[in-house]
């Protein structure tokens, strides 16, 4: 698909308007679905195409479209650190050579990021908070939904889960506004565990309307995303929701929500995100069903749904 588009007559059209040809931004879209529709593998290998291809085709534009769009993103939330550093090292590079400031500061988000995911929050949002500001003041406006994602996490998990709801409403608006809706699940499941952890500073009574609310998002968050056909985001957020129930000792309801995803995910996989599933489904090791019992997991499920809501 990405080579008929190339051969269309439209990449100067893009080109001048994006900065880069059309096959680039067909291997960045591509990869970035595979991803999301739950193909982490596939996805990681496609990105490594991708970057070799505009490695070999000498554009710094398209190098960090890629990388920053899809390749670093990806490889960060697939969790293989060799791979995150390189990519990382490859984007600064580029933007550096090139004197692209925006994807500077969107490498630093990024950064902040891994810094994040490898257990110092507080030195990764010390990275991404001025690095986001920036890009935001500059009036770039792509790729911003999953920096704020991060960015919004950095807040909860450093005590400002308020700011981090306020942050991510103000986000939400202005992607339903502007019909941006690739990561509005992604908002709704950090809205989600902002409201849970708000929660826990909170006296009784407030505490309990704060769970309620931050289950609401985090469901949501798990519609819009099968309603998108987005399988990984969908996992994330029953994930993150049946660590809560288990959390609250509710652990038929986690088992029953794991036991509601598809079952094409690759058991195989080295990504963070299936690991995760392993892990969760080994803690509350479901009884097995006789196929016989297969609708009936499934209205436990959905009376799961309902139950948490």
């Amino acid at each position: 698909a990405t080579a008929e588009l190339a051969e269309v007559g439209e990449p100067a059209c893009a080109q001048a308007a994006l900065g880069v040809d059309v096959a680039t931004l067909g291997r960045t879209m591509l990869t970035r679905l595979v991803w999301m529709q739950g193909d982490p593998e596939y996805a990681m290998r496609l990105a490594a195409q991708a970057v070799e291809h505009a490695r070999r085709a000498g554009s710094g534009a398209a190098l960090c479209v890629v990388l920053g769009a899809a390749a670093v993103p990806i490889a960060l939330r697939y969790g293989d650190h060799d791979v995150i550093a390189d990519y990382l090292g490859t984007l600064r590079m580029a933007a550096e050579t090139n004197g692209f400031d925006i994807w500077l500061s969107h490498a630093e988000c990024l950064a902040g990021q891994f810094d994040m995911q490898a257990g110092h929050p507080g030195a990764g949002l010390a990275r991404l908070e001025p690095a986001l500001r920036h890009i935001e003041a500059s009036g770039f406006r792509r790729l911003l939904a999953p920096l704020v994602v991060a960015y919004a996490e950095g807040l909860t998990r450093t005590g400002r889960a308020a700011e981090a709801c306020a942050k991510l409403d103000a986000t939400l608006v202005r992607c339903r506004a502007h019909g941006e809706h690739l990561f509005v699940p992604e908002l709704l499941r950090a809205r989600g565990l902002a409201m849970l952890e708000q929660a826990r500073a909170v006296d009784a009574d407030l505490a309990i309307a704060c769970e309620a609310e931050g289950r609401r998002h985090l469901l949501t968050g798990i519609h819009t995303a099968n309603g998108q056909g987005a399988a990984i985001w969908a996992l994330r957020g029953t994930l993150d929701l049946a660590d809560h129930l288990i959390e609250r000792g509710r652990i038929a309801q986690a088992a029953s929500l794991v036991a509601s995803l598809p079952a094409h995910f690759d058991p195989q996989s080295r990504a963070f995100d299936l690991r995760r599933l392993a892990r969760v489904q080994n803690f509350v090791r479901p009884e097995p069903t006789p196929s016989s019992g297969r609708t009936r997991t499934r209205h436990e499920a959905a009376d799961a749904m309902q139950t948490v809501a």
